[in-house]
This record gives structure tokens, sequence and C-alpha cells, in this order.
């Protein structure tokens, strides 16, 4: 018995995992206008805020392996490039393509404090992205990874943040105006003025949207709350909007082999266009024609009294619904 327990204590021992670490800090005095960015895998990003006109970066690279010696080697073959000038510097990790064989891990952290008017140009490849606040624009890439920002408030109207997500996951609880790209991943967007959403293979839920448009296959949406204008080009996808603000100027949809479900606040008022074949049309009693014929269904008139707002759909293979 006593034989059999040193040999799986040793055993164990010799299967421990060794580490090598290496540590790289950079400060940049720095004022509006002024870029970072970071091409980051394996690893995270994590952004928060201070009120000095600095740009710190601190990466730290861990290595992983089943040895001392295989530790070391492995952290040599991770190298963090680095490229400055007066308005911008780049950081870019730099993994050999055979540094990963075997049971080898690397870890990859860029711990970066920066006031929130700086731009960032930020892609994490199998890691994480955590932002505090962006005021200046930001370009954000995640692939097999995810995303958690508290505020994208782009301070300049004129501009947009953009994010390309694939095969990942993104929750953002305010942003001002956002341009998204998006296929395979799940997207939460608590606060939105500005959406624009270009996605495939995806969910999207929004709890307030100001202004939205949608180019969508294959998807879910889901919105708690619209306030102002909504146009989706769309097949296969399902779109719920719980809540429709009787301020609202616009509905456009143009949708095939999917549904519009929307609810309206009292009085709501809207001139209406609507063309549906193979589905129905459910709408608000009104001053409107609804045309049945074999397949299809049509409304035209008005919802309401005195209405501003228009409602224009063509819809094959689904139903309408808006009420």
């Amino acid at each position: 018995m006593l034989l059999t327990l040193l040999f799986v204590v040793g055993f164990t021992m010799t299967m421990q995992a060794q580490h090598a670490e290496k540590v790289i800090a950079k400060d940049y005095t720095i004022s509006e206008g002024f870029t970072l960015g970071i091409d980051n895998q394996y690893g995270e990003i994590n952004l928060v805020n201070w009120d000095q006109d600095e740009c710190s970066v601190v990466v730290t690279v861990r290595a992983e392996a089943g040895s001392q010696s295989a530790a070391d080697d492995l952290l040599k073959n991770v190298d963090i490039d680095i490229s400055e000038s007066d308005s911008r510097v780049e950081f870019e990790t730099d993994i050999s393509s055979n540094a990963m064989s075997g049971r080898k891990k690397i870890n990859v952290s860029y711990e970066v404090k920066v006031p929130a008017y700086i731009n960032v140009s930020l892609e994490q490849s199998y890691g994480h992205i955590y932002i505090q606040e962006i005021a200046g624009v930001a370009e954000l890439d995640v692939r097999y990874g995810s995303l958690t920002a508290d505020a994208l408030s782009l301070s300049d109207s004129r501009e947009w943040n953009s994010l390309d997500l694939a095969y990942g996951e993104a929750d953002i609880a305010f942003v001002s105006a956002l341009l998204v790209d998006m296929k395979y991943s799940n997207a939460t967007l608590s606060e939105s003025q500005m959406l624009e959403i270009n996605s495939a293979y995806s969910k999207v839920f929004m709890d307030q949207v100001g202004e939205l448009k949608i180019d969508s296959k294959y998807d879910k949406y889901t919105a708690a709350y619209l306030e102002e204008s909504l146009n989706i080009s769309s097949a296969y996808t399902q779109l719920t909007v719980d809540m429709i603000s009787k301020n609202f100027t616009e509905i456009n949809a143009r949708m095939k082999y999917g549904n519009f479900k929307g609810g309206l606040e009292n009085n709501t008022a809207f001139k209406i266009d609507a063309e549906v074949s193979y589905g129905s049309i459910n709408i608000p009693e009104g001053n409107y024609e609804l045309i049945r014929e074999n397949t299809s269904e049509e409304a035209h008139g008005i919802v309401g009294s005195n209405p501003v707002a228009s409602v224009s759909v063509s819809l094959r293979y689904g139903n309408f619904n808006l009420n």
C-alpha cells in the first residue's frame, strides 16, 4: 500500500505544469485624437479610465508547459511588437505558429489605463475585452471570444463606433452610434441611440434603442423598446419589438420567411402601406382599406388621428403583427 501511494504522489508531481512569465510596461503622454491599437490573441484586454492625460499599458505574457525548460522556450515564442508615433501606438501579439503544439498554454493580458477621450482599435481572438468607457472612436474586433463594455459614448456625432463579432458574445451597456457586423454570435445592447447591424446566424437583444437598421439572415432579434425608427431587410429572421413609442417616425420592413411582431403605446398614429404574401396582417382598427386575395393581404390608409409616422411593409411567408 505504501509503495502504491508513493508512486501516485510521484506521478502527480511530475505532471504539474511549470510556468514562465514576462512583463512589458509602457506609458505615453497623450491628448485628444490619440489612438491606441492592440491586436491580441489567447488572453484578454482590460481597459479602464483615469483622469490623467496618459496611456498606460502593461502586458503580461504567461507560458505554461510540462517542464520549466519547455515553459521558458514557449515564452520565447511570444513577441509583443510595438510601433509608435506622435498620434498613435500599436501593440501586436505575435505567437509562433508551432508554439501551441502539445500540452502548452499561453495567456497574454493587456492591462490598460486611459482617459475616456482616446480612440481605440482593439482586436481579440480567443479571449475577452473589457471596456469601462470610450468617448473617442472605438473599432472593435472579437473572434472566438467576448466583449463587455460599460459605455461607448462617442462624443462626435459625425462618427460611428464599429464592432466585428464572429463566434462570440457581446454585452454593451450604452452605445451612442454603432455599426455591427456579426455572425454566429450573441449580442446584448442595453441602451443604444443609433444601431446599424449586419448579421447572420445570430441572436440580438436590445433593451432600449433609438434608431435601428438591420440587414439580417437566419437571426432572432428582440427589442424591449423602440423610440424612433426601424428599417429591416431580412430573410429567415424573427423580429419582436415589445413596445414602440407613440412618437416613432418610421418603420420600413422588407422581410421573407420571418415574422414581425410589435407592440404599440396607446394613441399611436401612423400611415400604413403593407403587403403580405403567404401570411397575415394584424393592426389596430383605423381608416384603411384591408384587401384579402388568395394568398395575399394588403392594408393602405391610416391608424389613429393626424399621423406623422409611416409604416411600410413588404413581407413574404410570414406574419405582420402591430398592435
